[in-house]
């Protein structure tokens, strides 16, 4: 039986490669880095530390009137958090107190990611500018950290690992872009899925993705057929 990864990498392969047949549809290169993290609940945790990684791809644009169209893509996203380790936590007052220790490590989610945006656009006489939001589907592909131990420490309920196959995000940001096709995007992402795979002691724990992205791309074919 094909697992959710498989899956996954079909249809993400599939919805990109069937938008580039669009008459309207143009595409290029996107190249940019990632600042993310990991947030618990909703709410940052203390030992969690952003994480840089880099993003790059094929983006495509499908012109759906003259102040709107639809931006796809098939984009490998490095993604996670730099975590600090803490000794002997205690429970005090309703609240964990820690001293923070010397196991320090960092884990690194790498995805394949399909932006599914709708972008208002306004043009001027050299360019254009885009303000955009929309869903984000990703799969993960690759997890590496350094820590010798599958669970990371989340507290106050510890032993949980991340590594769930598919993500969700939300995604919100704006475009600039020459008439000539160079452009540049800035966007933030918010995880709507939880990304722990298990949980050790069965926790209800919920961790999602954090991920602010800045990229350069150029939009070098007017149209595919």
């Amino acid at each position: 039986m094909m697992d959710m990864k498989k899956i996954g990498f079909c249809i993400a392969f599939n919805f990109f490669f069937s938008s580039l047949m669009f008459s309207q549809a143009s595409f290029g290169p996107s190249i940019g880095f990632n600042i993310s993290n990991f947030r618990w609940d909703g709410n940052s945790l203390n030992n969690l530390n952003p994480k840089t990684g880099v993003s790059i791809g094929v983006i495509s644009q499908i012109t759906i009137s003259e102040k709107f169209e639809f931006e796809t893509g098939l984009l490998l996203n490095r993604k996670g958090s730099n975590i600090d380790g803490y000794d002997n936590p205690k429970y005090v007052n309703g609240q964990w107190v820690e001293s923070r220790g010397t196991n320090s490590y960092s884990i690194v989610l790498s995805y394949l990611n399909i932006p599914f945006n709708i972008v208002f656009v306004k043009h001027f006489e050299k360019g254009r500018v885009g303000f955009f939001t929309g869903p984000e589907l990703g799969v993960l592909f690759l997890k590496d950290d350094n820590n010798s131990n599958p669970y990371i420490d989340f507290y106050p309920d510890p032993l949980a690992e991340v590594g769930r196959t598919l993500d969700l995000a939300w995604n919100i940001g704006m475009n600039g872009q020459l008439n000539k096709g160079l452009g540049i995007k800035m966007q933030y992402g918010f995880g709507l899925i939880n990304v722990i795979k298990q949980a050790k002691n069965n926790s209800n724990i919920k961790i999602s993705n954090r991920c602010f992205n800045l990229s350069l791309y150029w939009i070098f074919k007017e149209k595919i057929m």
